[in-house]
């Protein structure tokens, strides 16, 4: 087994790529008191209180590729990874700049056969993110 350290954006921005929450993982539960700690930290990096913001780690295998697509199966750090997946759509949602929300849609999708398919693939009963 071989860790390493990157930044996340750098692991989300990953074009022909697509996380997968296996099923024995549990279901998406953050609560609002995590994503309020979630978004005091963005906050703080914003107003250059802080440089940079430790995540967690995120622990995956890298699975077989699919439709030319490279699949990180995440074994750790499913909660985090959903949570900034949903934070960016509701960017998306909310911005009215095209050139925004194309930057915006290039980390939460990739482009397949003319159709934008999710990155994220939760587990089923969770049908937390679509499009």
């Amino acid at each position: 087994m071989k860790a390493e350290g990157i930044k996340f954006q750098k692991f989300l921005s990953e074009s022909k790529t697509f996380f997968l929450i296996p099923v024995y993982q549990r279901n998406y539960d953050w609560k609002k008191k995590q994503c309020t700690e979630f978004l005091k930290d963005l906050e703080a990096l914003i107003q250059g209180e802080r440089d940079n913001h430790f995540l967690g780690s995120i622990v995956y295998i890298k699975g077989e590729d699919e439709d030319d697509l490279t699949k990180y199966i995440i074994i750790d750090g499913q909660q985090r990874i959903t949570t900034i997946m949903l934070f960016l759509k509701a960017i998306y949602d909310l911005s009215q700049n095209k050139w925004e929300k194309e930057d915006i849609l290039s980390y939460l999708t990739n482009r397949i056969r003319g159709k934008n398919e999710l990155k994220l693939k939760p587990i089923k009963n969770d049908g937390i993110l679509h499009f």
